[in-house]
């Protein structure tokens, strides 16, 4: 196993076990190993970026430096999957970028972009039929939290409206039926959400 792997396998290992901080330093070292700036990135290389700039997001640091950094590989990580060509890149590459672009203009009160990442991250997630359901709710739902945030009630209500027709639609024919469940339960919840906003 090559230095490169092993160094991937243990940053996997403790990005898997919410060590964020440990798991960044570990994804930073495996970068400066395997990413050359003149070179397109392959699918491994878009998701050594995703990962990190995740791990960057959810570690202990908060400053902006860190921010930035995060930002900067998750653009590399977006250009990187928008190179390849579509048959071949994971469906959820991209969407993967866009949440956590969103996720990380939402930590810096970035509203507007953050609902722009959310959406377009919602967009590509259901334009796939074959993606797991939760992964276009996730998106349309945190669209909603962004606008909760900004105080846009109209705009969030309409959110809470679009997940909601989503898990309509869905529950009519389910990839699983043991999902009906919590399909059924998490409807109830976007629900009682939507019935407690004043207008």
């Amino acid at each position: 196993m090559s230095s490169a792997e092993e160094i991937r396998n243990q940053a996997e290992a403790a990005r898997k076990s919410k060590n964020f901080t440990q798991a960044a330093d570990l994804y930073s070292n495996l970068l400066e190993i395997t990413y050359k700036e003149d070179q397109k990135l392959d699918v491994q290389a878009c998701r050594d970026f995703v990962h990190y700039g995740e791990c960057l997001i959810s570690s202990d640091d908060k400053d902006e430096e860190t921010f930035e950094t995060a930002w900067e590989v998750l653009e590399n990580a977006r250009v990187g999957y928008e190179q390849i060509p579509e048959n071949e890149r994971p469906p959820e590459g991209l969407i993967d970028c866009h949440e956590l672009l969103g996720e990380l203009s939402l930590k810096q009160l970035n509203f507007e972009e953050a609902a722009s990442q959310y959406k377009t991250a919602s967009d590509l997630a259901l334009a796939n039929k074959n993606l797991s359901w939760r992964i276009p709710l996730n998106s349309l739902f945190m669209r909603g939290v962004v606008l909760n945030y900004w105080n846009k009630v109209s705009e969030y209500k309409d959110a809470l409206d679009k997940a909601i027709e989503f898990l309509d639609t869905e529950k009519v024919n389910p990839k699983n039926s043991a999902d009906v469940k919590d399909m059924e339960e998490i409807r109830a919840d976007l629900v009682s959400r939507r019935d407690s906003i004043r207008q």
